[in-house]
């Protein structure tokens, strides 16, 4: 009886050495896990070149991590920098949505964009959380709600209509539909039940500077 012997290739005998990517994903480590790890000499590492370029491949050898996964496990799951970085994150998000407000004529929340000027200067401290949101509801309110675009329009037309070279009336004109639209977003906000009455200076001033332009307002608007 002839006995056979059945000679595998390479690319069918087990893999010891994994990406580390895959490693984290099949193992469900962290980064920090596997950087401490290393570090601790638990688990076997090397570099290979990238074939696309750039940083190189980590390996690490599948049998040490199977090995010592339960003492990998242990490890911290996060360096203190990341804790706090995912701590601020937590607090920023929290904060942007306190920030929001539902608005009754879109039926959705309606809040300050990831990022935005208008949120980092909160986080700084140069604008009030109150002064901030009362100015978010009167630029949506600009955007989405009193035809902005209709008025300028309007008021175009209208002042075409006068004697005289329109451009001697053209920053004026700008300015007055820029401070209508402002009056027009708080009288339907008042209507709304949305604000009580009297808005001061600095939340105009806030309007003017971060939601008045549209750029600005796609900016810092979630829209």
């Amino acid at each position: 009886m002839v006995a056979f012997v059945w000679y595998y290739p390479e690319a069918f005998r087990r893999k010891k050495w994994y990406s580390k990517s895959f490693i984290k994903n099949r193992f469900k480590l962290t980064e920090n896990q596997i950087r401490e790890a290393i570090k601790r000499g638990l688990v076997r590492v090397k570099l290979i070149p990238n074939p696309h370029g750039g940083a190189s491949i980590t390996l690490l050898h599948i049998e040490d991590v199977e090995t010592n996964i339960e003492e990998i496990r242990k490890l911290p799951k996060y360096t203190k920098e990341e804790r706090f970085r995912k701590y601020t994150y937590k607090v920023r998000g929290k904060l942007r949505w306190e920030l929001g407000f539902w608005c009754p004529r879109c039926g959705r929340y309606v809040a300050l964009k990831q990022g935005s000027e208008a949120f980092e200067l909160f986080w700084s401290g140069e604008i009030l959380a109150e002064d901030l949101r009362i100015a978010l509801m009167i630029g949506h309110y600009i955007h989405s709600h009193i035809g902005r675009e209709l008025i300028r329009c309007w008021l175009n037309e209208w002042i075409e209509e006068w004697e005289g070279e329109y451009e001697d009336y053209h920053i004026e004109i700008s300015e007055l539909i820029d401070e209508y639209c402002i009056e027009k977003a708080i009288e339907t906000l008042i209507e709304d039940g949305m604000i009580n009455g009297h808005v001061d200076d600095e939340v105009r001033n806030i309007v003017r500077e971060l939601f008045l332009s549209p750029r600005k307002a796609a900016h810092n608007i979630e829209m």
